[in-house]
């Protein structure tokens, strides 16, 4: 098997499970009416993929915060508001779409890269949008960092449950 047949299959068994899935829902409607469907969520964060959207129409391999805000803005009736940007452009990072290529200091942005080309990059924000990788992407953008575990004999406890345990 070549990469080509790899992913020609792997596109028929997208659509195979997308297909099943819809099927499984119609089935739940239709025995279960004015219920909602079990699991079904809404997209987990809509500004974040509309971001992506726009990162995509910059036709740019590298880009940065400004770039996105002055993309948003120009082709928007919104404005684009600097931290809110930041925040979907460190979603998408998180997520595994984009890249940090050069941390920003002072008056320099920092420059970000897609990982993949635009074509790409917008297979996978539909990809998303589908109920299996939704949940990944949720816990990618919601995931509870663990407390880091030190050196100094108190494990995870905070400087007042160790200053107790004296």
């Amino acid at each position: 098997m070549n990469e080509d047949e790899f992913w020609k299959l792997r596109k028929q068994l997208d659509q195979k499970y997308a297909q099943d899935v819809e099927s499984l829902e119609r089935l739940w409607t239709s025995l279960n009416p004015g219920k909602e469907v079990p699991g079904k969520t809404p997209d987990p964060d809509r500004f974040s993929m509309k971001v992506a959207k726009v990162i995509t129409n910059l036709g740019k391999k590298e880009f940065t915060l400004p770039d996105v805000s002055e993309q948003i803005e120009s082709t928007s009736e919104w404005k684009a508001n600097r931290s809110t940007v930041w925040k979907s452009l460190k979603k998408l990072e998180d997520a595994g779409l984009i890249e940090l290529t050069s941390k920003g200091k002072g008056r320099r942005p920092s420059i970000y890269s897609l990982v993949f080309e635009p074509e790409e990059l917008v297979t996978r924000l539909e990809k998303l949008a589908s109920s299996e990788e939704r949940v990944l992407f949720e816990f990618i953008q919601n995931r509870v960092r663990e407390p880091r575990k030190t050196d100094s004999g108190g494990g995870n406890k905070s400087p007042k449950e160790r200053k107790d345990d004296k």
